[in-house]
């Protein structure tokens, strides 16, 4: 993948500046960049920017198919390239990637063949690419032992720490990071996990809270929810978002920029924004 680039074409927008050079949200939420990232015709999921804001990944299922895949868009020369399948991509099935906060790796979740050493029955697992000298290079697996715990949506915090969807017992997991190798993963607690088919965990990279999405429906409608950590390493009882800020009554996926300054999430089809405010608005007060 040494070398990849990727080629402006000619009926392709001048994106210039930040977030695409879109009109920034305020406390309502909006679609971002509809035409380019959220289209008409094809079903968009999971944004996720890296830190220094020159890198965007999101899912996108083809009209007409059930194969989600990892587009990419990188910020060259003054503009914003069009929106390519990932430099990760193999053909096989693939969504849902996150960014680390140093902007050095990237968790997703593939179908790709595993490697001999992987036992793990589930057709869906983690995988991780890692940049070097300005390439991303060849994608490994997230291994046992948290493999074993049928991860998928993977986002860090700055110490190492994962979090994670887990599906042997579905839930929001942990799994700290040592010595070069990850911790047998931890279930996070009720405040937490209470909620229904809890999963799409984001966790600020200092801990100091984490989003996620939970059913409210036997259809599988979801809501976007917020827990507070504490220096003691407790979390607050969590708060369901969608009670609070006008959002669609379906919302997922939550992501916030490295900046601080936005909230994406998906819903139906569609990536939307909205100021990240509103979480100070929704902290708990002493």
């Amino acid at each position: 993948m040494a070398g990849i680039s990727f080629s402006q074409e000619n009926d392709f927008p001048k994106l210039a500046g930040p977030y695409l050079g879109q009109e920034p949200p305020d406390k309502t939420p909006i679609i971002f960049a509809p035409g380019i990232v959220s289209t008409d015709s094809d079903f968009e999921l999971g944004i996720t920017i890296s830190p220094d804001g020159k890198e965007i990944l999101f899912t996108r299922r083809l009209e007409g198919t059930k194969q989600n895949r990892i587009y990419y868009m990188k910020y060259e020369n003054g503009y914003w390239l069009k929106p390519q399948l990932s430099p990760f991509s193999d053909g096989n099935r693939e969504s849902e990637a996150n960014f680390s906060p140093d902007g050095k790796t990237i968790f997703f979740n593939s179908r790709r063949p595993l490697p001999a050493n992987i036992t793990t029955n589930n057709q869906m697992n983690v995988w991780f690419v890692q940049k070097e000298d300005g390439v991303w290079k060849e994608s490994k697996v997230l291994g046992p032992p948290v493999s074993d715990m049928k991860p998928m949506f993977v986002t860090q915090a700055k110490d190492g720490t994962i979090y994670f969807t887990g599906n042997i017992d579905r839930g929001i997991y942990k799994a700290e990071y040592r010595a070069g190798e990850y911790a047998q993963p931890e279930r996070l607690p009720d405040e937490i996990n209470g909620r229904n088919w809890a999963g799409h965990p984001f966790i600020d990279p200092d801990e100091k809270f984490i989003l996620f999405d939970s059913n409210i429906d036997q259809e599988g409608t979801k809501n976007l929810y917020i827990s507070f950590g504490n220096e003691q390493g407790s979390w607050s009882p969590s708060i369901n978002i969608n009670k609070y800020i006008d959002f669609p009554k379906h919302a997922a996926i939550p992501h916030i920029t490295f900046d601080g300054e936005y909230l994406f999430f998906s819903s139906e089809g569609d990536i939307y924004w909205i100021c990240a405010k509103i979480i100070e608005d929704l902290k708990p007060k002493k």
